[in-house]
């Protein structure tokens, strides 16, 4: 009697623990990070994007990737809709600007095949989010593919872990390396941040939140340096001078797309690209070292973001 009592106990315990294991399980998938209370895990955030993304791409249409290719390059520069519709949030108080700027900042992942495995990667760049509605701005070249036979499906994830497909390219251009997409998620409500309605001038401060080399929601500051107009280096000669809003808050590869704020958590640019100017010290210097005098060496960095004026012209009325 007493065995067969112990054996129920541990039967009990069993179930429990199984209930108890489920219900953690649960748990985290309900909240699978944490970006506020614990501190940032970058790889359970590359992971869960890669595990999420790979699931969500099993469901997607065989020639997915070729059709999204081909709607980027037809989308219109300006999109139907009025910027003044736009719904979102705004901090309340300035200690909540910080939180405020990573819930409206996306993570908007590649998936690829390497070739050399048969695991599905994610590469990683961003976005930010501009309205309830699941309007998200980023820099073009986030969304071009270089290689269509790698490249297995594009999605995003929102700051509470949630993976989201894109449903439409509404507006784009690459001479201004801006995109406005719509995510696939009808019906929620996606926290946003406001498209500021004055662009900054030099001097003025401003944040970014952005994912340099796999490092997730990382917040950096700076001012706005100079508008300058300049063609990016890999585009042909013949493309149209863009215009950008050059920075001194530091960001990286990974970065791409992010949004750049205000001090009231607007929307002023977005991350774009960084300009390394190069330097080769004369052979006749000789109070410089040899090794150093046969090597050039990057001597500063110009980083570009893409300005409101780009911004604004994604959309029917600009305000």
């Amino acid at each position: 009697m007493s065995r067969i009592c112990s054996n129920i106990r541990v039967a009990l315990i069993l179930v429990l623990t199984t209930f108890s294991c489920s219900s953690g399980l649960f748990a985290q998938q309900k909240k699978p990070f944490d970006l506020f209370e614990q501190p940032i895990d970058n790889r359970v955030i590359y992971r869960h994007f890669e595990r999420r993304a790979t699931g969500m791409m099993q469901s997607q249409a065989e020639d997915a990737v070729a059709s999204f290719q081909e709607e980027l390059l037809q989308a219109p520069r300006s999109s139907d809709i009025v910027e003044a519709s736009l719904t979102s949030q705004r901090a309340a108080k300035p200690s909540e600007v910080y939180r405020h700027m990573v819930k409206s900042t996306v993570y908007i992942g590649e998936l690829y095949n390497c070739g050399r495995c048969d695991r599905t990667h994610a590469g990683f760049s961003g976005g930010v989010v501009v309205s309830e509605d699941g309007l998200v701005l980023t820099n073009y070249h986030v969304l071009e593919s270089r290689d269509t036979g790698k490249t297995e499906g594009i999605y995003a994830m929102t700051w509470d872990g949630k993976c989201w497909a894109v449903d439409e390219i509404l507006a784009a251009s690459k001479n201004d390396d801006v995109a406005l997409v719509r995510l696939k998620g009808k019906g929620h409500k996606f926290y946003a941040s406001p498209v500021a309605a004055k662009a900054p001038v030099p001097m003025d401060p401003i944040r970014i939140v952005s994912h340099p080399f796999g490092e997730f929601f990382v917040m950096t500051h700076g001012e706005v340096s100079r508008y300058a107009r300049m063609r990016k280096k890999r585009d042909s000669a013949a493309a149209k001078k863009a215009t950008w809003m050059e920075v001194t808050a530091p960001f990286g590869s990974g970065s791409s797309g992010c949004g750049v704020f205000n001090n009231r958590g607007e929307v002023v640019g977005l991350v774009s690209s960084i300009r390394p100017l190069f330097r080769k010290p004369s052979q006749s210097n000789e109070r410089e070292p040899e090794a150093e005098a046969r090597s050039p060496y990057v001597e500063m960095l110009i980083r570009k973001c893409v300005p409101l004026d780009a911004i604004d012209a994604c959309f029917a009325s600009p305000r």
